[in-house]
């Protein structure tokens, strides 16, 4: 359910053209949130625990997202990780977005603000 809530919300929050968000899995690999867009992939974890999202979350999305292929091949373009958050973030993670542009966080509330 938060998977879905966090698909519905992605094309409001990122300045994009999706031609699809959806969840995705391959064998023992899975994204929450994996939307396709002429600049390439954005692929997303969703953590609704009580739990402050850590950069090993983050490193984990980013291994998965090596996994992901498209017709066979890596989608070309650049990928854009995003993550979603009801209990925030380490501060090790919030660090690594303020000086990478390839990585956003949300809260809860920007999922809310997106949507109405």
């Amino acid at each position: 359910m938060a998977e879905q809530l966090c698909q519905r919300a992605l094309p409001g929050l990122v300045d994009r053209q999706f031609c699809n968000v959806r969840q995705w899995w391959f064998r023992e690999h899975e994204l929450d949130v994996l939307g396709l867009a002429d600049e390439g992939l954005v692929a997303g974890e969703c953590t609704f625990t009580s739990r402050q999202v850590s950069e090993g979350v983050f490193a984990d999305l980013e291994r998965t997202t090596s996994e992901v292929r498209w017709s066979g091949a890596p989608v070309d373009g650049e990928t854009l990780y995003v993550l979603f958050s009801r209990s925030g973030y380490t501060d090790d993670l919030e660090r690594t977005a303020d000086v990478r542009d390839d990585v956003q966080l949300f809260s809860l509330s920007d999922l809310f603000d997106s949507a109405f």
